[in-house]
């Protein structure tokens, strides 16, 4: 099961943090929790270049150049539209 806490502050940025919480339970003892992954995703935006700096667990990666079009509608993507986005778009490179 995953949970997602996601933070906007303005429409400039937005934290986006995934939780797979669960428990372990050995016969005979209590429930310990496991800890949590936590994804943590930073996104920017430049409106003079039309890109958007992402952040992921301390990596750092920018967009290519996109349509006015695409752009506004990137201000607007969710958590799972900016993973899902470095996960398939070949439209972004490192930034070190």
């Amino acid at each position: 099961m995953e949970m997602w806490k996601c933070d906007f502050h303005g429409i400039h940025f937005v934290s986006i943090k995934l939780i797979q919480p669960g428990t372990v339970k050995s016969p005979g003892t209590k429930k310990q929790p496991i800890k949590n992954n936590v994804m943590n995703v930073n996104v920017k935006r430049n409106k003079k270049e039309r890109t958007y700096t992402i952040r992921v667990n301390g990596n750092k990666y920018r967009t290519g150049k996109m349509a006015r079009d695409e752009f506004r509608e990137a201000e607007f993507y969710t958590d799972n539209d900016w993973l899902n986005y470095l996960r398939t778009s070949g439209d972004y490179y490192v930034v070190e």
